[in-house]
């Protein structure tokens, strides 16, 4: 995945200060995101979201975000043995996140939709 700087252009099209954006098309709108979660904590302004999803070759895929309102942050992509070690380790997340004081803010999908029975 593309880090892109704002101002940036790619074949005249003027792309959005989000690492998420690509030619224009935002991938919060992108439908193998199959859970995602952010958090912020308002003391820091630190930021944190973690994405699951199944890439085209059908494996599961878990991204973890930061950053801080006034830092540039950074991504960390790992592939997870299946759907539900995705989800144990998005609690695990969730627990760390909470304790040290983040709010969840986002989300997206939950563990009942379960993983897509086969690829579009």
């Amino acid at each position: 995945m593309a880090n892109l700087q704002q101002g940036s252009e790619n074949n005249g099209v003027r792309l959005k200060h989000d690492r998420r954006t690509v030619t224009g098309v935002d991938f919060d709108l992108d439908p193998s995101v199959r859970m995602r979660r952010k958090w912020h904590n308002p003391c820091n302004g630190r930021h944190y979201q973690a994405e699951l999803y199944q890439d085209l070759l059908g494996d599961w895929i878990l991204i973890r975000t930061w950053r801080g309102d006034r830092h540039r942050g950074n991504e960390k992509m790992a592939v997870v043995a299946s759907y539900q070690d995705g989800l144990d380790q998005i609690s695990r997340i969730a627990s760390i996140r909470t304790r040290r004081g983040y709010q969840l803010v986002g989300a997206h999908g939950n563990e009942h939709n379960g993983p897509p029975s086969t690829l579009p």
